[in-house]
This record gives C-alpha cells, sequence and structure tokens, in this order.
C-alpha cells in the first residue's frame, strides 16, 4: 500500500481502540491522554486538580495551534519548550508525564488527520502534515519492554520507570526516540516515521503475547495488594491500571454501590463492567457486545452465572437489560479469569 493508505488503515484501528479520538473534541481528547499517565498512582497528591487540568488543556492546545508560527526544523524546539513550560507550571509532573502527554496528543491529531473522520478539520490542518515525520512515540513501560524484547535496546531496570524521569533524564528520552527513528528507516514499509512504526511494533503487548501481563497480574504486586475490606476497588483499580497502558481509555468509576470501569470522559453509556460491593459479582454492560457462548468455553466457563443483575447496581426495571451478562467470581480462585473478561468487555465495548 501507499504511505497514506497505511497511515489511514493504522490510524483507522487505533480510532476503533481508542474511541475518545473519534471525533474532534479538545476536552476528551485531553482526557484520553491524562489518563494514560496513571495519575492516581504516579502523580503525586494523586493527580492534578480539575482546575489545574483545565488550565493544562488550555495550555496545551494553544501550543498546538501555535505550532504554525514554527517551521519544521524547529519542532524539537517547540516541543522542549512546551515540556519545560509544563514542568515549571505544575511541578508534580515530571518529564516523563510530560512527554507522555505531549506526544499522546500529536499521535491523536496524527491519527484524526488520516482517519478521514472529518474532512472540514482535515482541509483546516493540512498545515500538520509536514510535521508528521517529525512527531515523537509516546514513551512508556509498555513500548520500553517492546524495545527491550524485540528491538535489543537496553535499559537500567530503574528507567522503566518512565513517570519518574526528570528534565535531566530528557537525553535518554532523546537517544529512545533517536533509535526508534533508525528502526522506522531501517525497513520501507515504516515509511520513515518513527509514530506509524510505533503503531505497528511499540502498541502491543511485550512479545505480540497477550497472556504476558496476565502473568504478570496474578503473581505481582495486585495479588499482595488486593485484600481486606478495600479489596474489590483496589483490584478495580489494578485492572483499569493496566488495561490503559498504552491506551489511555478507560477510569474507575466509583459510587456507594459499586465499582466500574468506564469509558474516559463518556457522559452516557460509560460503564463497561460494574463490580458490586457487598457481592462478588461483576455485570458488564450490553455494549460489550458479548456472546452468551462466551461462558460455555474456558477460561470464562469457570464462572457461575446470573440471569439478572445483582440489587446493588440499583436499575430501575426498563434498565435491567444494560447489563446482560452478570457472573458470580472468587477474586482469590479467579483473578486472572476476570482480569481476562474485563480487558475483553473493554476491547470490544462500543457506547451509543
Amino acid at each position: 500500500m501507499k504511505k497514506a493508505e497505511d497511515f489511514k488503515f493504522e490510524s483507522l484501528a487505533f480510532t476503533e481502540k481508542v474511541r475518545s479520538v473519534n471525533s474532534y473534541h479538545e476536552e476528551r481528547w485531553f482526557t484520553s491522554s491524562y489518563s494514560t499517565l496513571n495519575a492516581r498512582f504516579t502523580i503525586e497528591g494523586g493527580g492534578l486538580s480539575e482546575e489545574a487540568k483545565k488550565t493544562l488543556r488550555i495550555l496545551l492546545f494553544s501550543s498546538i495551534e501555535n505550532l504554525t508560527a514554527f517551521s519544521v526544523s524547529e519542532y524539537d524546539k517547540w516541543f522542549y519548550d512546551l515540556a519545560k513550560r509544563i514542568i515549571d507550571k505544575f511541578p508534580n509532573l515530571s518529564f516523563g508525564h510530560t512527554q507522555k502527554l505531549i506526544n499522546i496528543l500529536m499521535k491523536y491529531h496524527f491519527v484524526y488527520y488520516y482517519s478521514d473522520l472529518d474532512k472540514d478539520w482535515k482541509k483546516r490542518h493540512f498545515w500538520l502534515v509536514p510535521f508528521f515525520d517529525r512527531f515523537y512515540a509516546p514513551i512508556d513501560r509498555k513500548v520500553l519492554k517492546n524495545l527491550t524484547e524485540k528491538y535489543s535496546m537496553h535499559f537500567a531496570p530503574s528507567k522503566f520507570s518512565w513517570t519518574k524521569w526528570q528534565w535531566n533524564e530528557k537525553d535518554l528520552y532523546e537517544e529512545i526516540q533517536s533509535y526508534v527513528q533508525k528502526l522506522a528507516e531501517k525497513a520501507e514499509i515504516y515509511h520513515g516515521n518513527r509514530l506509524f512504526f510505533e503503531m505497528k511494533e511499540l502498541w502491543k503487548n511485550p512479545s505480540d503475547e497477550p497472556t504476558q501481563q496476565k502473568g504478570n497480574f496474578r503473581k505481582g504486586k495486585i495479588v499482595e495488594k488486593a485484600k481486606g475490606k478495600d479489596c474489590i476497588k483496589i483490584f478495580s483499580e489494578k485492572v483499569v491500571e493496566e488495561i490503559n497502558q498504552g491506551c489511555g481509555a478507560f477510569e474507575l468509576n466509583v459510587t456507594s454501590g459499586y465499582f466500574s470501569i468506564a469509558v474516559a470522559g463518556a457522559k452516557r453509556n460509560k460503564n463497561v463492567v460494574c463490580f458490586v460491593n457487598n457481592e462478588n459479582v461483576l455485570s458488564i454492560s450490553k455494549h460489550a457486545h458479548f456472546e452468551k457462548s462466551i461462558f460455555d468455553k474456558p477460561p470464562f466457563d469457570s464462572l457461575k452465572r446470573r440471569t439478572r443483575p445483582p440489587q446493588g447496581l440499583q436499575l430501575r426495571k426498563e434498565n435491567l437489560g444494560l447489563y446482560p451478562y452478570n457472573v458470580e467470581y472468587d477474586l482469590e480462585e479467579d483473578r486472572e479469569v476476570i482480569f481476562q473478561l474485563c480487558q475483553k468487555a473493554c476491547d470490544n465495548f462500543r457506547p451509543l
């Protein structure tokens, strides 16, 4: 395929996965990109206030529009100047946070342009095209692991904590971007574009094994922490954190009756799955579009099905159909299976 066709194919696949990018909406795009920082766990104080996030959003989008005043050769200067301004204004954000936030938003502009979802927007933003080959790959733990396992780039174990990178570690960031650029130029199929290379090769589970995260999920810190009266909440928090690696499309929604994995920034039909507080019951939205036969095959056949949602969801009678898939589970025995089920529900979720 030609370059533009390749970019369009990969971009459409991305917008299917990250549904908040299927229309241009600054607040939704910002919320989605901010959620990839796992702010609750990685930013001091549990993340920025709503007022601070609004200020940051305005700064980001105004700076992106101001890119028209720069030449293509000045893109690096624009990027680092913006990163420094953000760090100075929001001391709780590290350079690692900042590079990913900017790069995810630029990635959204790239995929939205090539997805052809808004012809008028595309015409108005034609000026962005010369910059596309200068865009950086967003760096996170998944990208670093893929670079290590698939492309023999070596990192000190401490450097995998990308959210802790400070300004003086931008040399490492530049080294990584240079390495990715060389990989993108090595094979013609990547068209010398590192963002396209990232989408095809690095925005995947390490080792191309969807089950790899499951092993870590079962044996790692999640098992240790998910104990006691808050175990369901902690478990659901960690599920969101794992699913959001590289995607950032989901968030934890907390109510008095349940914890749910929800589409980040959505106003309605946003809950994908709900963990009820007082019962070990998981309810899955109809918008996950499961076939009931999914529970007849391993590993999901180990879960006991219910015909109706639990009372803890507090649904009106006319809304019972919103959650047609309800299963009982044992958090100790079925932890890995529930994680897989949540991941599959998020992958399939298509809200109205």
